[in-house]
């Protein structure tokens, strides 16, 4: 016979089972700014091509395999959005249009305090399934995808059909 709080046990984690598919991304998000200490999160699309931080700089670049560079997480602001944290530095800056510049929907370094006005382009939202935990993330700057080409240096961009990506600890 069940005890009344084993049987609770079991309901929460039937229903935390059932949300996991779509809270799965958010899940991971952290609301501290540092990265953590042995875990680190890569933006990765099917084809194994990862969100990078090219060279350490300050372009998103897409990148064939995993490493350090390729540290961008998911870290929830509230209301069902996001910010891409640079973890590679910190978490001193995020995913948005490049250098700040409010016209160029290229990937790159851009301004994310905890509080205060964020930088063009570093605030996302979840966009369609994709399956298997992949989801298109929408840029709400541009009102479109983030994207890339499958092909190592090639350029991210904020304002494209979009990839599917799903936030993974390799």
């Amino acid at each position: 016979m069940l005890t009344a709080r084993r049987r609770a046990a079991l309901v929460l984690a039937a229903a935390l089972l059932t949300l996991g598919g779509a809270l799965t991304l958010m899940a991971a998000a952290s609301p501290a700014r540092a990265a953590p200490a042995v875990i680190f999160y890569d933006q990765g699309d099917p084809q194994g091509y990862y969100m990078n931080w090219w060279n350490g700089g300050s372009n998103v670049n897409a990148y064939g395999g995993v490493t350090y560079n390729d540290f961008i997480q998911i870290v929830s602001i509230g209301n069902g959005q996001f910010e891409l944290v640079n973890g590679t530095n910190g978490g001193a800056s995020c995913v948005g249009d490049a250098g700040g510049a409010q016209y160029s929907a290229r990937a790159g370094s851009g301004f994310c305090p905890s509080t205060g006005t964020a930088g063009w382009g570093t605030i996302f939202t979840l966009g369609p399934s994709c399956g298997g935990g992949f989801n298109l993330y929408r840029d709400n700057h541009w009102s479109r995808y983030v994207g890339l080409s499958n092909s190592n240096g090639s350029a991210v961009y904020l304002n494209t059909g979009g990839t599917c990506f799903k936030q993974q600890d390799p």
